[in-house]
C-alpha cells in the first residue's frame, strides 16, 4: 500500500506565538478604552479583557496562544533532546524535562487566564497570572543557561545575552509587579463601589497600582520576546506528519490492528 506524508517548516511557530500574543494585548487593550471599559493609563492585561465584547476576542485568543506556547516548548525540547544535546542529554536529562514541565504550566496558565476572567473568578485567574509570569521566568532562565552551555561562541553568542537579558528584566518586572500590587490594594480605598478594573487616583493607591500594571506589561513582552528567539534555530528542522494506514474492513480485527501499531509512527 502506497504511503504519503508531508512536513512543514517549524521556524514560524514561535514567530506566530509572540504574534498572536502582541496582537492581542494591543488590540484589546485599543478595544476596552475605546468603549470607556478601562483607563488608557495604566489598566493590567487582564482589566482589557474583562468585559464584552474585547473579553470574547481576549479569551479565545489566548486559548489559541496557549496552544502555540505548549507547541513551542515541545519542539524545543524534542530540538534538544534528539539534536542539539544528542551526546549531553543524559548530563541535562532533568533540566530538560525541568524546562518542559514548567513550559507545559505556564501554558495552562495562559488558559487559565483566558477562561476564568478576574471580575468573574479571581481566584483561579490570580493561579494563572502566577503560572504564567512566575513559572515562566523560570522557564527563560533555565533555557538560557542551556543556550550558554549549547552555544559557547560565535554569533549564536547574541542569542545568549538577548535571551539572558529577557530572563533578568523578566525576574525583576515580575518581583516588582507583586511588591507594587500588594502595596497599591494596602492603600486601596474604592469610591462609588468602583472595581479595581476602573482604579483612580481618588481611589488611593493608584501610582502602585500603576507601577504593578507597567511590570507586568515588561513580564509579557519579555516572555514574548523570548520565544520568538527561537525562530532562528527552528530554521533548521521542519515537521514530518505521521502516516495513517486504512484497513480493509473485512481485515480490521486484532490481529491488523497490532501490525498497523506497530508500522505506524503515531
Amino acid at each position: 500500500m502506497p504511503h504519503c506524508s508531508w512536513s512543514v517548516a517549524i521556524s514560524h511557530i514561535p514567530l506566530i506565538t509572540g504574534l498572536v500574543f502582541l496582537l492581542t494585548c494591543v488590540i484589546t487593550y485599543a478595544w476596552a478604552v475605546s468603549l470607556h471599559h478601562v483607563p488608557a493609563i495604566f489598566p493590567y492585561i487582564s482589566d482589557t479583557g474583562s468585559f464584552p465584547p474585547e473579553s470574547c476576542f481576549f479569551g479565545e485568543m489566548l486559548n489559541i496562544g496557549a496552544v502555540l506556547i505548549a507547541v513551542t516548548v515541545y519542539f524545543r525540547y524534542l530540538e534538544l533532546r534528539d539534536h542539539v544535546l544528542a551526546d549531553l542529554f543524559p548530563r541535562f536529562r532533568w533540566l530538560s524535562r525541568t524546562s518542559l514541565t514548567l513550559g507545559m504550566i505556564s501554558a495552562f496558565g495562559v488558559s487559565l487566564v483566558a477562561n476564568f476572567q478576574e471580575v468573574n473568578q479571581i481566584e483561579l485567574h490570580i493561579v494563572g497570572a502566577l503560572m504564567i509570569f512566575g513559572l515562566g521566568a523560570a522557564y527563560m532562565y533555565i533555557e538560557t543557561y542551556i543556550t550558554y552551555k549549547i552555544h559557547p561562541g560565535g554569533e549564536s553568542r547574541r542569542i545568549c545575552h538577548f535571551r539572558l537579558v529577557c530572563s533578568v528584566v523578566g525576574l525583576l518586572a515580575f518581583i516588582s509587579m507583586i511588591v507594587t500590587i500588594a502595596v497599591a490594594y494596602h492603600f486601596y480605598k474604592p469610591l462609588d463601589g468602583r472595581t479595581p478594573v476602573n482604579w483612580t487616583p481618588a481611589d488611593g493607591g493608584w501610582e502602585w497600582h500603576t507601577a504593578s500594571a507597567i511590570s507586568e506589561w515588561i513580564v509579557a513582552f519579555t516572555e514574548i520576546l523570548f520565544f520568538a528567539t527561537y525562530t532562528k534555530e527552528f530554521r533548521r528542522f521542519r515537521l514530518d506528519f505521521p502516516k495513517l494506514l486504512i484497513l480493509p474492513v473485512e481485515s480490521s480485527d486484532d490481529s491488523d490492528v497490532a501490525r498497523l501499531d506497530n508500522r505506524s509512527s503515531l
